[in-house]
C-alpha cells in the first residue's frame, strides 16, 4: 500500500468514527424537578443576579469616521518605508512633549502639508 493509500485510509476512519458518533445528551441539573419526599437542604440556593436592563440609557454615538464620510477620499502614495516610520515615530514624540492621550493621525499631517503646498 502506498503512502497516500495509508494516508487515506486513516482519514476515511476517522471520518467514519465522526459521521457514527453519537452527541451526548446536554445535561440541565437546574431543570431537573426535586424529589418531593426530600427535605430541603439546609443551604440556601445561590440567588442568580437579575440581568440590569440597559432600556432607559440611551446609546452611544459614535462620530463618522473618515471611512465613511464623503468629504474624504482614500488615496495611495508611495513613500520610502524608512520615511514613514521617521513621520510615525515623530508625530508619536510630540503627542508625549504635550502630553496628549492621542497622537495626530499621518493622514492629517499629509492634509496639512498639501493644504499648505496648495496654499503657495
Amino acid at each position: 500500500m502506498s503512502g497516500k493509500d495509508e494516508r487515506a485510509g486513516k482519514l476515511k476512519g476517522i471520518f467514519d468514527a465522526v459521521k457514527t458518533r453519537v452527541p451526548e445528551p446536554d445535561i440541565d441539573v437546574e431543570s431537573q424537578p426535586e424529589p418531593e419526599d426530600e427535605q430541603p437542604s439546609a443551604i440556601a440556593p445561590k440567588a442568580e443576579a437579575e440581568p440590569k436592563a440597559e432600556v432607559d440609557s440611551p446609546k452611544r454615538v459614535r462620530a463618522k469616521g473618515k471611512r465613511s464620510s464623503s468629504d474624504y477620499k482614500q488615496v495611495s502614495a508611495y513613500i520610502p518605508a524608512s520615511m514613514h516610520l521617521q513621520a510615525k515615530q515623530k508625530l508619536l514624540r510630540e503627542a508625549i512633549a504635550t502630553s496628549d492621550a492621542k497622537p495626530k493621525e499621518f493622514s492629517d499631517l499629509v492634509c496639512e502639508l498639501l493644504a499648505e503646498w496648495l496654499a503657495r
